[in-house]
This record gives C-alpha cells, structure tokens and sequence, in this order.
C-alpha cells in the first residue's frame, strides 16, 4: 500500500508596477557653484563638457556675468552681445525648460525705458560661418528663437522660413513685467525644425506663445540638427537686465509624458 504525501501549495503572486516614463536630461545648466561657476563674466565658464563662447566680434561678453548663482545680462544700447554654448547634437524631438526673469534698472522709472531685447535660440553652430563667412553670429543664421522684444514690449517667438527670414509673432499676446518670474517650455523637432513653446508667469497656467513655428534657418549638412544653445542682449535701454536660470534638455523621442515639469 503506497502512502501518499500531500504537500501544501503556495502561490507567490507577482505583481508587475507600471512605472511612468521618465524625460531623460540631455543637459542641464543651473550656473551654481556645484557645477564650476563662480561670480565674474560667464565667457569661459561651464560644467567641464562645454564653456560658454563669445558669439560677437570686439565687443566681448562683458554684458554676460554670474551673479549669485545665475546668469544676469545687462543691457547696453552701445553694442549687440551673444554668447553660445556647445550641447549634444539633437537631430529629432527634445524638450527643454528654463526660468527667466526681466529687472528694470532703478534708474528708469517710466514706461519709456520699461523693457529689454533679449533672446534664446537652439542653433546649428555650423551656420555662424554662412552669410559672411565669419563665426560671429548672426540672427539669420540662428535656428529656434524666443525673446523678450522691446518693441512693442512682448514676449514673442520666430515663426521662421528655413532661410533666415520670417516673422516674431505669437499665438497668445503676452507681456513681460519687472520683477515677474517666468517659465518656459518648448517641444521641438529637430528634423522637421519646428517648435512649440509654452509660457507660466508668476506660477501661472501655461499658455501656448508658438505653434509649430518654423526655425529661422535650416540646419547644415554637417549637423544636421541643433548643437548650441545661443544667447543675444541687444536694445536702446541702459541697465535693464534678465536674470536666466536652469537651463534642462529632455530627450523626448520615447517619452509619453513629462512628469518632471
């Protein structure tokens, strides 16, 4: 007579938690201490990968300067400044962020002096070389473009034709004010060179400021994509300043949602 053994059965259970997709920085620029920057021209300084670079002949970066951890640029109607920094070359969808902020100078008390020219670009640096043969930038030899306009006294964006021409327009009229803190998002595609861009000032909703606007020049056969984040100050109001602040890239191409903003 067999005797049989009857052994208890436990079923483990095992349960699979769905994680939400995370944007992946491609870089991020936040101009602290942490991350090498000290108080003093900006020209020269970066996160060991890649320094900031003047963008302008003779007239320097001096307009460019760290100040307590972030990136102050002073407005001076005797010249036109940029600067540019070297990121991964990005040939497909990516998104990016950054803070900036408008400071009247306590000088200029009335409307007439209120505003700035101030600019962000993602640029293919290849074309610096392209109108005059020179490094030097150019604005029509720039990619995506967001700025702070002084006339009349906006926050805009290029809706561009590929060819260094086009139109600043936005979607939704907005202003910038002394003092008010803003943010920025942009969804680009690099291939197609379109963008999207979207603004929140003092903490607000987001509003849509460009849809699908085309960059200002077409990429170069080199690079076919954008490797710079470029900076311009340029206006006729002595002292107004932008303070600008965490700089992000996400790498986009395989992110369904942004769970980070």
């Amino acid at each position: 007579m067999k005797t049989y053994f009857w052994l208890p059965v436990v079923c483990i259970a095992v349960v699979f938690c769905a994680v939400a997709p995370q944007a992946q920085v491609i870089k991020a620029v936040d101009f602290s201490k942490a991350s090498g920057y000290v108080d003093g021209p900006v020209e020269g300084q970066g996160d060991g990968d890649s320094v900031w670079i003047s963008g302008t002949a003779n007239n320097g970066t001096s307009r460019f300067e760290i100040v307590n951890e972030k990136l102050v640029v002073t407005q001076n109607p005797e010249d036109n400044q940029w600067i540019y920094l070297f990121m991964p070359t990005l040939q497909g969808d990516f998104s990016a962020t950054w803070d900036w902020q408008f400071v009247r100078a306590a000088e200029n008390v009335d409307d007439a002096s209120d505003s700035v020219d101030f600019g962000f670009t993602f640029s293919d640096s290849v074309n610096f070389e392209l109108t005059d043969g020179n490094p030097n930038i150019n604005f029509n030899e720039c990619g995506m473009m967001i700025r702070m306009n002084a006339n009349p006294k906006s926050l805009d964006a290029r809706d561009g034709d590929w060819n260094g021409g086009g139109t600043y327009t936005s979607v939704n009229p907005l202003d910038y004010r002394d003092g008010s803190p803003i943010s920025m998002r942009v969804e680009v595609n690099a291939l197609e060179e379109i963008y999207d861009a979207y603004v929140s000032i003092d903490g607000g909703d987001e509003i849509m400021l460009a849809d699908d606007y085309g960059f200002r020049r077409i990429a170069s056969e080199e690079t076919l994509g954008v490797n710079c984040i470029a900076l311009w100050c340029n206006g006729d109001v002595h002292g107004n300043s932008v303070i600008i602040d965490n700089i992000v890239l996400f790498d986009a191409s395989e992110v369904g949602e942004f769970s980070l903003y």
